[in-house]
């Protein structure tokens, strides 16, 4: 019998919720933009904001309507580059993209919702010596999540984060799921998974032998193959549960 030693966590509408908030998605993409454009054209004088938007903010948004049907991330880095002049494309470095995408994520960062216990609820689980980390399908780079994380005060509390666009797969590939447990040192019958999909979170960690809990805020009706795994654990409305299932998580199965 195998006590659990480490939980995964999907990031968005599990961990946090970007889409939430005061303000709507395109509207928050709108107040990035604009902070990207202004921190790029302080050293690329031919960039306008229109070409910003049409080349680099469209053909993101287009790409993102069959993201879906992809096996891996679009290179969101190289729509950016697409729109800077030569001589700045051969001049920016590494740690300028970076900052400019920062630049973009942040209003999404600063509207973020999260439940209000959960560092509670992570710090507890951290407690009980459970290794935490993250598995997370995300079309732009991880660095920017881990802003949001850092900015919440989230980020310590997990040890790795397994972020598709960083990587050469994405969930439902279970090559993501093997990726993240050989890097965590954990085994699969000694790992737990939390997602709010079933498709991409439960039914692929349960088919490689993790145990599995559904974040179930929608009252999704759970089909039979999935309700009745012997390693399917159960339901959550909102991850303060996590704290009545302790026993859950660290008695031996």
């Amino acid at each position: 019998m195998n006590k659990i030693t480490t939980v995964f966590f999907d990031l968005g509408n599990t961990l946090v919720n970007y889409h939430r908030g005061k303000l709507t998605d395109e509207e928050k993409d709108f107040l990035g933009l604009k902070q990207m454009y202004e921190f790029l054209s302080s050293f690329d004088k031919t960039l306008t904001f229109l070409k910003l938007f049409e080349g680099f903010y469209l053909k993101w948004i287009e790409k993102l309507t069959d993201r879906e049907y992809k096996d891996t991330e679009y290179d969101v880095v190289s729509f950016l580059l697409s729109v800077l002049s030569e001589n700045c494309r051969n001049k920016i470095k590494k740690e300028q993209i970076v900052l400019a995408f920062k630049a973009f994520h942040e209003p999404t960062a600063r509207f973020v919702e999260y439940e209000e216990n959960l560092a509670s609820t992570l710090s507890n689980l951290k407690n009980k010596n459970l290794k935490l980390a993250i598995i997370s399908n995300t079309p732009i780079p991880g660095y920017c999540h881990n802003e949001t994380l850092k900015k919440l005060n989230l980020l310590q509390y997990f040890e790795n984060k397994f972020y598709s666009y960083d990587l050469d797969f994405k969930k439902p590939n279970k090559k993501i799921f093997e990726y993240a447990v050989n890097q965590t040192n954990s085994k699969f019958e000694e790992s737990v998974f939390v997602g709010d999909s079933l498709k991409k979170d439960i039914a692929p960690a349960l088919n490689l032998k993790m145990k599995a809990v559904f974040l179930n805020n929608k009252g999704i009706e759970l089909p039979d193959e999935i309700s009745s795994d012997k390693n399917f654990l159960g339901e959550l409305n909102c991850l303060s549960d996590l704290e009545k299932s302790y026993p859950i998580l660290y008695k031996k199965f």
